[in-house]
């Protein structure tokens, strides 16, 4: 396995520079013609056009098949290269992915962010998280995308309110971005999830040429605002949601 390199990653073909290129083989009218002389002058001067005849042979024809056959070898082992990383290198990415998530730990720091303690919970949180397309991203082999900007976003229940802690963070720098808010359960007008389309960056994009991406997005709307939040569904998250909607319902209700 080469060493996970997480910039290599973003790079078009993972720095291993433009894929060695292949001669094709082919004989001018000139070349075809000094062949036929020499083979002629075989049957005139038999040693003197032998020679000839093997020389040209081997310009004309060794030499070139030979630089074709070590261009080929090349092609080949840039393709196996190539094919080992991307087999490897999306599981490298996942992993690295988690191991960075791990330690910037966003349920622990959202709630010291945003001053809630577990007895304070009056449902269970739960966090929602997805891509975003204004930086590098690629295509893996299951047909996901790995995004270098990533955001995720913690939602804590109390007796009152919705408290959300959002982080964002690149896998190529250190540096992270967060943002808390809080609204209580009478103001919040409606919770929703939705696609939109994202214009894509040219540049930006690995192994493809999109103009736009369809991305999902969670909205929650409260007077006077619409907050939209990078997501990915699935089944859990999508219980979590209704499950928040039936509970701001209650409190509304109550």
């Amino acid at each position: 396995m080469n060493n996970f390199n997480i910039n290599d990653y973003f790079t078009r073909n993972y720095n291993l520079g433009d894929k060695p290129s292949v001669s094709k083989f082919k004989l001018t009218f000139k070349q075809i013609l000094l062949l036929l002389i020499s083979v002629v002058l075989i049957f005139v001067f038999a040693p003197v056009g032998l020679i000839l005849t093997a020389i040209f042979g081997l310009v004309l024809i060794g030499l070139p098949m030979m630089k074709i056959a070590k261009e080929k070898k090349a092609a080949e082992e840039w393709q196996t290269n190539y094919n080992t990383r991307r087999n490897t290198w999306d599981a490298e990415f996942d992993k690295f992915f988690q191991e960075k998530l791990n330690k910037l730990n966003p349920q622990e720091t959202g709630m010291n962010k945003v001053g809630v303690i577990e007895e304070d919970f009056q449902a269970k949180p739960f966090y929602i998280s997805g891509k975003k397309y204004d930086s590098f991203y690629r295509y893996g082999k299951d047909g996901v995308a790995r995004t270098n900007h990533n955001e995720i976003t913690w939602l804590f229940f109390t007796k009152d309110q919705v408290l959300i802690y959002t982080l964002n963070f690149k896998m190529t720098e250190d540096k992270k971005t967060e943002n808390t808010q809080e609204f209580f359960y009478s103001d919040i007008v409606s919770v929703s999830t939705g696609t939109t389309s994202v214009e894509v960056q040219k540049g930006n994009a690995i192994d493809r040429n999109d103009d736009s991406i369809e991305t999902e997005e969670f909205r929650l709307v409260v007077p006077g605002d619409k907050m939209c939040f990078a997501f990915t569904s699935n089944e859990a998250v999508s219980k979590s949601i209704q499950g928040m909607k039936n509970l701001i319902r209650t409190k509304k209700n109550g």
